[in-house]
């Protein structure tokens, strides 16, 4: 156990604060792209809302994506926290945007919701990584 403690290392969670900081440009890049095509077409807000839900799965499985180029190894570990983390940076970029946070039980929720997406990506992209 102590072993597995050992190995989280500061350079490990630099590398998982940097794919994260890649996941969120990811992110933003994928936010302005729908809110172009919102231009265009009108879309109900329970469409938006699933549709705000795939940019985070797609953001978080780039993180990973990085997590894994960058460092390698233990991604369900290290994906978990990629995935915490990817969104509490996204929480506070899109709350200066919004002009304020607003704090609910809605924001624990969405970062375990976050993390255990992460730890599932990790598994797909060991998976992936492995053929």
């Amino acid at each position: 156990m102590k072993e597995k403690i050992k190995s989280f290392n500061i350079s490990t969670v630099f590398n998982i604060i940097k794919s994260s900081l890649i996941g969120v440009i990811d992110s933003i890049v994928l936010v302005l792209i729908f809110a172009f095509v919102l231009n265009f077409v009108d879309l109900n807000s329970s469409i938006t809302a699933l549709i705000s839900q795939i940019i985070k799965v797609i953001s978080i499985f780039v993180t990973v994506l990085a997590l894994n180029k960058i460092s390698g190894g233990k991604l369900i570990i290290k994906g978990f926290f990629a995935g915490a983390v990817y969104y509490l940076i996204t929480f506070v970029i899109f709350s200066l945007l919004n002009g304020g946070a607003v704090f609910s039980g809605e924001i624990a929720s969405d970062i375990v919701f976050s993390a255990v997406i992460g730890a599932i990506m990790g598994v797909i992209v060991n998976i992936i990584s492995k053929k």
